[in-house]
């Protein structure tokens, strides 16, 4: 989260488990999380429930992703 604000991060990849672990943190509703644009979550399912936590806690710039090898580019779903 740090990092997020003094660098100014727009664009992450995360899988569900770091997203839960952001959203466990105290210091969430602290940092400025305005830079971020797109946070793609892939590598596994993200529980429905948590994903609205994370709009309704960080913003509408939460993706659901899913690519596999025979894909060429990764399929991308936005949330509402």
């Amino acid at each position: 989260l740090d990092t997020i604000a003094r660098e100014r991060i727009t664009h992450l990849f995360l899988p569900p488990t770091i997203v839960y672990a952001l959203l466990s943190c105290p210091a969430l509703d602290h940092t400025d999380t305005s830079s971020l644009r797109c946070i793609a979550v892939g590598a596994a399912p993200i529980a429905p429930e948590k994903l609205k936590e994370a709009v309704r806690r960080i913003g509408p710039v939460i993706y659901e992703v899913y690519g596999q090898s025979e894909c060429l580019f990764p399929v991308v779903a936005k949330q509402p």
